[in-house]
């Protein structure tokens, strides 16, 4: 009997609770959905970043197939920007034997070619993880640049005294080595730079 007279008290309670007009508890509030920007918001600059990656991925993934290619088949190689034609009788080889050197260079850039262009192919459709890849992948770049020009100052000339090399190879390995540096740290530092700038994009 107790008990039943314990439930009538409560609910007594909770009708004079409604009817004397008490605020009820406040309603969780609901964060509003950020819509995605569409293609008609994205800047152009972003564009021709998305763009380049990618299409600049496929060409790295075709030119180191075609490395491994050439290699494998005893052609030698040839590599934009350096200049270098790696053949058996390469009188530099990192590790020994030009083919192996061949074989580690077109799985770099093949590898490098594939992350450039899913790093493309994320920030054309806004993709949060592609921010971090393109940034990271731009960070990269910028520092392999800055190590070709420490290692063209510092480092070169001393590997180079242990093989027999003519003048003239020496002046095209400098040249086609700065060149290749600042072709990396210029844009890479523009691209870190400017995905900082619109990284709300991909908030």
């Amino acid at each position: 009997m107790p008990e039943r007279a314990f439930v009538i008290v409560e609910e007594e309670e909770d009708r004079d609770r409604q009817g004397s007009g008490s605020p009820l508890p406040p309603p969780t509030p609901i964060e509003p959905l950020i819509p995605r920007p569409t293609w008609e918001e994205r800047p152009f600059l972003l564009s021709v970043i998305s763009l380049g990656l990618g299409s600049l991925g496929l060409l790295v993934l075709f030119l180191g197939l075609a490395i491994l290619v050439t290699a494998l088949g005893g052609f030698g190689f040839f590599i934009p920007g350096f200049g270098i034609i790696i053949v058996k009788s390469s009188p530099i080889s990192l590790s020994g034997s030009p083919i192996v050197d061949a074989i580690l260079a077109s799985a770099f850039l093949m590898a490098i070619g594939v992350v450039a262009y899913v790093a493309g192919y994320g920030l054309w459709h806004f993709k949060r993880w592609a921010f971090g890849l393109a940034l990271s992948l731009a960070v990269l770049v910028f520092v392999f640049g800055v190590g070709l020009l420490t290692l063209a100052y510092g480092y070169l000339h001393v590997i180079l005294s242990y093989y027999l090399v003519s003048e003239e190879f020496v002046a095209e390995l400098y040249s086609a080595i700065i060149t290749t540096a600042i072709l990396s740290i210029g844009p890479a530092a523009f691209m870190m730079v400017y995905l900082v700038h619109v990284r709300h994009f991909f908030e």
